[in-house]
Formats: structure tokens, sequence, C-alpha cells
């Protein structure tokens, strides 16, 4: 992996995390996240009929298209509700190593991705270092709700980050990305009006920087991470983009006061030898 894409994945997990504080600042409200993608989405009509006309669409990134807007609603409903009933500390390490764990056995064993020897054993300490930052969670008594959300949550990165890889090569990354945020805002349309019209604009009244933070925070490293799909390994950015989980355990740590105790601690040093490796290799 080189320094430029390496340096463009990290920012892209900088800011990954940054969104995902920002959501469980507003309780897993998932109105505020709901009104997040559809801002993305709709601002981003216009020039995205630009680069479709300019570009054209493959109709091969078609199903992957599809299959990726159905694992992105799924993710964004079950991430809400993991922040509903857990700590960001503890529910963002596991979703995400799941969804890294998943990505790299995706990548080799469907796209058939090679790795160098550094490289996996770079995968393996990541993925244990977020395990053992799970384990911190598990240990000081999270809910089993919120432990599934969370898993449930790395189910639907496991199955996004798959059909990206595959539909980023045939659609402009500017509106595939629009065609994702307005698809699963579509889909999760009767979450965010459970409450009626009247509840969804107290909470744009109430979330108005929270919601356009939220939305450029989210939507900024996803245009990193599809273009990054286009010249390097699913496996690779997956397990590397995973660096956020150690943000989103020290913003945890002090901004809600979330404990951080030896598990946690063990598996940041982890992450971070397991990105080293994967430079390396």
């Amino acid at each position: 992996m080189t320094g430029f894409v390496f340096a463009a994945v990290l920012a892209s997990a900088l800011l990954h995390a940054s969104w995902n504080f920002l959501v469980k600042g507003a309780e897993g409200d998932y109105k505020v996240l709901w009104l997040a993608l559809t801002l993305w989405g709709l601002a981003s009509i216009p020039l995205s009929v630009h680069y479709l006309l300019r570009d054209g669409m493959d109709p091969r990134g078609i199903l992957p298209l599809g299959v990726s807007v159905v694992a992105h609603s799924w993710y964004s409903v079950m991430l809400a509700s993991a922040y509903r009933t857990g700590e960001i500390s503890t529910a963002y390490p596991i979703a995400r190593g799941l969804g890294a764990a998943g990505t790299a056995v995706f990548g080799y064993l469907i796209l058939r991705e090679g790795f160098s020897r550094a490289g996996v054993a770079g995968i393996l300490l990541v993925i244990t270092g977020i395990l053992l930052i799970g384990k911190g969670g598990i240990a000081s008594g999270i809910g089993g709700r919120a432990l599934l959300f969370a898993v449930l949550t790395g189910a639907g990165i496991m199955s996004y980050s798959g059909a990206d890889k595959i539909a980023s090569s045939h659609i402009h990354p500017f509106a595939y990305l629009c065609f994702l945020n307005l698809g699963n805002s579509i889909l999760t349309s009767p979450l965010a009006f459970r409450e009626g019209a009247a509840g969804l604009a107290a909470s744009l009244r109430a979330n108005r920087l929270r919601i356009l933070l939220i939305s450029v925070g989210r939507g900024l490293p996803y245009l990193l991470i599809l273009w990054v799909y286009q010249v390097e390994r699913a496996g690779y950015i997956a397990v590397v983009r995973e660096s956020s989980v150690v943000v989103a355990v020290l913003l945890g740590r002090f901004f809600l006061n979330e404990k951080i105790d030896r598990w946690k601690t063990a598996g940041i040093v982890a992450v971070v030898g397991g990105l080293a490796l994967i430079r390396l290799g």
C-alpha cells in the first residue's frame, strides 16, 4: 500500500469515527442520521448527473449498487440502535472488527486478492486488537441488546464493502455515493417518519449543525474509500480503515467518560502495530 493511499484511508478513518461520535452524541436518534443521509443525497444530485452524462454507467454496477443500498440501510438502522443501547467505545470496535474480517475474507476468496506475509500478519493483528477492545466492553458489562446490534452492524459492513469494491469500478464514485444515500433514505424513511413530520422537524431544529457535520463527515471519507477501491485491495483498505476504532475509543473516553481498561489499551496497541505491518507489507 503506497504512502498516499495509506494516508487517504487513515484520513477517511478519522472522519468516520468523528461522525459516528456525533451520532452517538444524538443518543442514536435515527432521524438525525436519516436527515444527514438525505441532505448529502439531494445536494449531490446536480454534480452526479453531470458525471453520469459525461462518463455513463456500466450496467454491471447496478446489481452490486442495489446490494449495497440494502446493506447500507441495514447498517444505518443497526448502528443507531447500537448507539442507543451501548457505548461507542465498545459497539463501534465490535462492528468495525467484524466488517474488516469479513471484507478481508471476501477479498481473498471472491476477488482473488493476494496479500504479503506482513500484510496478513497486520490484518490478523488489527482484527485481534479490535476484538480485544470489544472484550473490554463486554467485561465492563455491555448489555446483550447492544452487543447484538453491534454484531448486526458488522454484518452490514461485510455486505456493503464487497459490493462497493465491485461497483466502484463501474459507476463514478460521486454518483455512486449519491445513489447510496438516496436509496438508504428511501428504504428507511418509515423509521424516520415514525413520529410523524413534526418529530422529524423537531430533530432538524435541534440538530442542524450536527446533521450538517454528519452529512459531510460521512460523505467525504466514503468518496475517498470509493476512489481507493479502484487502486488497492479491498482487504487492506477495510482493515486500515478500522484504525478508526482507536479514535472512537479515545473520543468515548475523553468526551463521554467511557472507561478504557487493560483490554482496550492492549487492543489499541495491537491495532497500531497491525497498521504498521500493513503499511510495510
